[in-house]
């Protein structure tokens, strides 16, 4: 059993409400965290700042990662596993397809991230970044798809996947920076976590 859970103490310390309320039956709780949501700045740092932004904001993930720690031990949960199961830098991918620039900055931070989480792979059993294929992913395939929104009357609308503009091209597929990261620490991991720590 997984729940939802929020970075810190969001939405009036759901973390904490969580645990005493159920916390004897959990086996994880799940965090979802974005590095730079620069969807919302109407201007966004360019050029060499948002490089450092990217490299740099991996230690955002760490502190928010311990500080998050911390609520839950204070919580009385200082062993429940968390699953990190949805995070990435969220730059200039905007819907409906969300198909964002990646460069080598955006690979640093996965590999800084990645290793951020061995560093705490006691408490953190599971981690997966947003999303694989196309969408803010690191890998691409094409030809590409577009979503239109469809409405059928009711009270939601619905997302359709449609053919896009370049579902004429040949198939192809490539690999974003992260990409090149998350299949060398997949390829050569070990089993255990080291201990290391840098002065």
């Amino acid at each position: 059993l997984i729940a939802v859970g929020v970075p810190i103490d969001l939405y009036g310390r759901w973390n904490e409400m969580l645990v005493r309320h159920c916390g004897e039956q959990l086996e994880e709780i799940a965090l979802h965290y974005y590095s730079i949501r620069t969807e919302m700045m109407k201007i966004k740092p360019g050029g060499g700042n948002l490089y450092k932004a990217k490299v740099a904001c991996s230690l955002e993930v760490e502190t928010m990662l311990d500080e998050t720690i911390d609520v839950l031990a204070r919580a009385g949960a200082p062993d429940i596993p968390i699953a990190f199961d949805e995070w990435n830098t969220y730059v200039d991918a905007k819907g409906p397809d969300f198909i964002g620039s990646y460069d080598l900055a955006d690979g640093l931070y996965v590999g800084c991230v990645m290793n951020g989480l061995i560093r705490r792979s006691d408490r953190i059993h599971h981690s997966c970044i947003y999303n694989l294929i196309n969408a803010m992913a690191p890998y691409r395939v094409a030809p590409l798809y577009s979503w239109s929104l469809q409405t059928d009357g009711g009270p939601e609308s619905t997302y359709w996947l449609a053919s896009g503009k370049d579902s004429d091209g040949p198939p192809m597929a490539w690999k974003m920076p992260q990409a090149l990261v998350l299949e060398l620490m997949t390829q050569f991991r070990g089993d255990k976590s080291i201990s290391c720590s840098v002065d």
